[in-house]
C-alpha cells in the first residue's frame, strides 16, 4: 500500500475538514497521515512516503524544508496541489517552481464549467462539469501548455485550471479548485483528485 502525507492549513478554507474527508475517502486504497503543519519536512522520515498531497494557504517553509521537498520529488516522489497550494509559500522561489503556477487572484465564488483538455489518465471518461467556487487566475512559472488537463472560462477568457508535469524523476499534479466542501464533494472533482494521486504515484 502506497504511503501520503496529506498537508492542510492555512485562512479562508476549511481545512481540517477537508483534511478529514481526504483522509476517509483515501484510506482504503492509502496508508494516509493527516498533518496541519510542514515540520515533517524537517525528517527523512519524508523520504519513507511516496506522495504528498498539500491543500494549504499562505506560509513559508524553512531552507531545510524546501530543500526537503524539492529533493522529495526530484529523486521520485509525487506531489498533488489543490486549491490555494500555489497561493502557499509564495516566498519560496523553489516551491513555486516545482508547483509550476503561483495565484494572482480570484473575483466572488461564482459558478463555472470545467472543460477537459486532453485525453489522461487522470481526465479519461471525466467529462465537462460545473463547480461553484473561486475562479482562479495564477502566473505561469513552470508547466507546458500541452500538459493543461483542465481549463475554463471567465470574462470570455480561457485560463488553465488544472495540469501535470514532471519534475526530475518525480510527478505533479495541481488543480485549482477546491475552495470549499461543496467541490470536495462533487463525485467529479474528488474522482479527479484521487486520479491525480494515483498518477503522481506512478500509476
Amino acid at each position: 500500500m502506497k504511503r501520503i502525507i496529506i498537508t492542510v492549513g492555512g485562512e479562508y478554507h476549511p481545512f481540517e475538514e477537508v483534511g478529514k474527508y481526504l483522509s476517509e475517502k483515501l484510506k482504503e486504497e492509502y496508508d494516509v497521515l493527516l498533518l496541519n503543519n510542514t515540520d515533517f519536512l524537517n525528517s527523512e522520515e519524508l523520504f519513507n512516503f511516496d506522495a504528498l498531497v498539500f491543500y494549504t494557504q499562505g506560509g513559508f517553509l524553512h531552507q531545510t524544508q524546501e530543500k526537503n521537498l524539492i529533493k522529495f520529488v526530484r529523486e521520485g516522489g509525487g506531489f498533488v496541489g489543490i486549491h490555494s497550494a500555489n497561493a502557499s509559500f509564495k516566498e519560496n522561489e523553489g516551491y513555486i517552481k516545482l508547483i509550476g503556477s503561483r495565484f494572482i487572484k480570484h473575483g466572488e465564488p461564482c459558478e463555472f464549467e470545467i472543460i477537459i483538455k486532453k485525453n489522461h489518465f487522470i481526465t479519461q471518461g471525466i467529462k465537462p462539469f460545473k463547480v461553484f467556487d473561486e475562479f482562479y487566475i495564477s502566473e505561469k512559472v513552470d508547466f507546458k501548455e500541452e500538459d493543461v488537463l483542465f481549463s475554463g472560462y471567465l470574462e470570455g477568457k480561457e485560463h488553465p485550471l488544472g495540469y501535470v508535469k514532471k519534475y526530475g524523476k518525480g510527478r505533479i499534479f495541481y488543480f485549482s479548485p477546491g475552495h470549499g466542501m461543496e467541490t470536495f464533494l462533487n463525485p467529479n472533482f474528488m474522482e479527479i483528485i484521487r486520479r491525480g494521486i494515483r498518477w503522481v504515484c506512478g500509476e
